[in-house]
């Protein structure tokens, strides 16, 4: 994930150059290969009793197709980084297919109209990110998109926290 700081001037943009503010965690099962989609908020936020100025969600995941995408946090006091994943809680929505969501890991158990081959669309998961600061402090409100078969129709997926330490 990069960035440019851009400074406005007599009615022009100026932008500095690209800095690459946060990259996938080698070896990580759940973003060893990408991160992308960045929403970056600012608020008043605690993340292992620090505190931090901003709050970024991306999506990140371990495949090159892709899929099996995940949603995870990092916070920094500056939006140019250093950048923090909040490692002890990531990824906030995590994705691994519908064996391992519906059926115990058992892919024999998996349906007939469930078994899509990998590189599918069906197996994209969450991703896109936006949030919003509803209190201008460090209540915020989580959107994503979400792209993955679902088990029975009433399957409901809905998480509220007040703050990154409420999910901890």
């Amino acid at each position: 994930i990069a960035c440019r700081k851009g400074l406005y001037s007599d009615g022009a943009w100026y932008w500095g150059p690209k800095t690459y503010v946060l990259g996938p965690t080698s070896g990580s099962l759940t973003e060893g290969e990408q991160t992308c989609d960045p929403c970056v908020i600012a608020g008043e936020f605690s993340y292992l009793g620090e505190g931090y100025s901003y709050l970024m969600a991306y999506l990140a995941c371990a495949t090159r197709d892709n899929n099996y995408n995940h949603i995870c946090f990092a916070v920094a006091n500056d939006p140019m980084g250093p950048w923090q994943k909040c490692e002890d809680i990531n990824p906030i929505l995590r994705y691994d297919g519908p064996a391992a969501e519906y059926f115990g890991g058992d892919e024999t158990r998996v349906p007939a109209d469930m078994q899509i081959t990998a590189g599918s669309e069906i197996y994209w998961g969450y991703g896109q990110p936006s949030m919003i600061n509803t209190d201008k402090s460090s209540k915020i409100l989580l959107l994503y998109s979400v792209i993955k078969p679902f088990y029975a129709v009433s399957y409901t997926h809905l998480r509220a926290h007040e703050t990154l330490s409420d999910v901890v």
